[in-house]
C-alpha cells in the first residue's frame, strides 16, 4: 500500500471522527460507533486539532 493510500485512509477516518465529535459525542462513544480502538480516535483528534479543524472534544 502506497503512502498516498494510507494518507487518504487517515483523512477519511479523521472526517468520520470529526462528524461525530462535532455532534457532541464523547471519544469513547465515537470509538464504539466507528468500531475501532479509542486510542485511534484520540490520535485522530490530535491530528484534527493540529490542522485547526477542531478546537474541543468531549473526553
Amino acid at each position: 500500500m502506497g503512502e498516498k493510500a494510507a494518507w487518504a485512509r487517515k483523512k477519511r477516518f479523521d472526517n468520520r471522527v470529526l462528524f461525530w465529535v462535532r455532534r457532541g459525542y464523547t471519544l469513547n462513544q465515537v470509538s464504539h460507533i466507528l468500531g475501532c480502538n479509542v486510542t485511534k480516535v484520540i490520535a485522530s483528534v490530535k491530528r484534527l486539532k493540529a490542522d485547526g479543524k477542531l478546537k474541543y472534544a468531549k473526553k
